[in-house]
C-alpha cells in the first residue's frame, strides 16, 4: 500500500514539474515574439565618427521605426579646424530622410560665434542646415549681433551662412552702437 501511495505522489509530482517546464517554455515563445514599437534610453552618451569625432549625449533618447527624438539635445562636434558645440530642448531625427530637427532654444556655438535660433533642421547626408525661423548671431567678443529675420541657410564644409532680411549691429567697447 505505501509503495503504490509513493508510486502515484511522484507520478503526481513529475506531472506536476512537466506542467510548469511546458508553461515556462510557452511563456519563453511568447516573451521572444514581442517586438517593442520603440526603445528608450535614459542619460545617454553617444561617441561616432563620421567625417569628424562627435559626441552626443541628452537626458532621454526614444527609437522608433522612424528614427528618434532625443531629450535635451546636446552634440558636440569636432570639426578639423574648430569644435561646434549644438544644444537644443528637442532634436528628431528622421532615418528615411536623414533629417535632423532641432526644436526650441537651438544655440549653435563655436570658438568665434554663438548662434540662437528656435527651430533648425540639419540634412545629415550634405550637411546642409536651414531655418525659416529668426536667427541671432552674436560675436564672442560681444562686438557685433547679426540679426536674420527670415531665416538663413548655413553650409559648414564651405564655412558660409547666408541670412535673409538681415540687420547687423556693431559695438563700440564702450557698450554704444556704431
Amino acid at each position: 500500500m505505501i509503495t503504490r501511495v509513493l508510486v502515484i505522489t511522484l507520478i503526481f509530482l513529475g506531472a506536476v514539474f512537466l506542467f510548469d517546464y511546458i508553461n515556462q517554455l510557452q511563456m519563453l515563445s511568447k516573451v521572444s515574439q514581442i517586438r517593442p514599437n520603440y526603445q528608450e534610453i535614459e542619460n545617454f552618451k553617444i561617441v561616432g565618427k563620421t567625417d569628424n569625432n562627435y559626441f552626443l549625449r541628452g537626458k532621454k533618447l526614444i527609437e522608433t521605426e522612424s528614427g528618434a527624438l532625443i531629450i535635451n539635445f546636446h552634440l558636440e562636434y569636432f570639426d578639423k579646424e574648430r569644435p561646434i558645440f549644438i544644444d537644443a530642448k528637442t532634436g528628431l531625427y528622421n532615418s528615411k530622410n536623414s533629417f535632423l530637427k532641432l526644436v526650441k532654444d537651438v544655440k549653435v556655438k563655436d570658438k568665434d560665434i554663438i548662434m540662437t535660433t528656435e527651430e533648425l533642421t540639419i540634412n545629415t547626408i550634405n550637411n546642409i542646415t536651414g531655418t525659416d525661423k529668426k536667427i541671432i548671431m552674436k560675436s564672442k567678443k560681444g562686438d557685433m549681433i547679426t540679426e536674420g529675420k527670415d531665416g538663413g541657410v548655413i553650409f559648414p564644409k564651405e564655412r558660409k551662412i547666408k541670412l535673409f532680411n538681415v540687420k547687423t549691429v556693431f559695438i563700440k567697447p564702450d557698450n554704444s552702437l556704431y
